[in-house]
C-alpha cells in the first residue's frame, strides 16, 4: 500500500515549525494621524502642525499618515463647516506603499467663515475600508 499524501504532510508540517510568525492586524490598513497646517517643507510634509487657524489663511493642508499600505489606497477628503452644515470640499488623493500618506491642500480666495470644521476621511484599499475625523478651528 502506498501513501502519496504522507511525505506532503511532513514537508508542510516542517516549513510550518521553520517559519517565523506573522501578525496579520499589523498588516491591516489603518489611519494613524491626521494633522492640519498651512505650511510644508520641500518634501511636502507638514511644518508647525496646528488645530486653529485664522478667516485670512487662504491655504490648510491636511496630512492623512497610513499604516498597512500594500498596494495604492484611494483617500477621501471631505470638509464641512460645522456650524452652517455646509460642505466645502470633497477630494480623492491616492497613496502609495512607499510613501503612506496623503496631503490635501485647501484653498478659498476669500476668507473661511469662523468656526468649527469637521474633516472626515475614508481610506480604501481593495475591500478594506477604514474611516476617520478630525477637528479644525478658524477664528477665535
Amino acid at each position: 500500500m502506498r501513501l502519496k499524501g504522507i511525505p506532503l504532510l511532513i514537508a508542510v508540517i516542517v516549513l510550518a515549525g521553520c517559519g517565523e510568525r506573522f501578525d496579520l492586524a499589523s498588516t491591516q490598513l489603518r489611519i494613524v494621524s491626521v494633522t492640519f497646517s498651512t505650511t510644508v517643507d520641500n518634501q511636502g510634509f507638514l511644518v508647525e502642525p496646528r488645530e486653529r487657524f485664522r478667516p485670512s489663511d487662504q491655504r490648510i493642508y491636511t496630512m492623512v499618515s497610513l499604516d498597512g499600505v500594500r498596494e495604492t489606497v484611494e483617500v477621501i477628503g471631505r470638509w464641512t463647516h460645522v456650524d452652517s452644515h455646509q460642505e466645502i470640499a470633497l477630494t480623492t488623493i491616492e497613496a502609495v506603499p512607499l510613501r503612506e500618506f496623503a496631503r490635501f491642500d485647501l484653498t478659498s480666495p476669500r476668507p473661511w467663515p469662523e468656526g468649527i470644521y469637521l474633516f472626515e476621511v475614508e481610506a480604501v484599499q481593495r475591500e478594506e475600508r477604514v474611516t476617520g475625523s478630525a477637528l479644525y478651528r478658524v477664528g477665535e
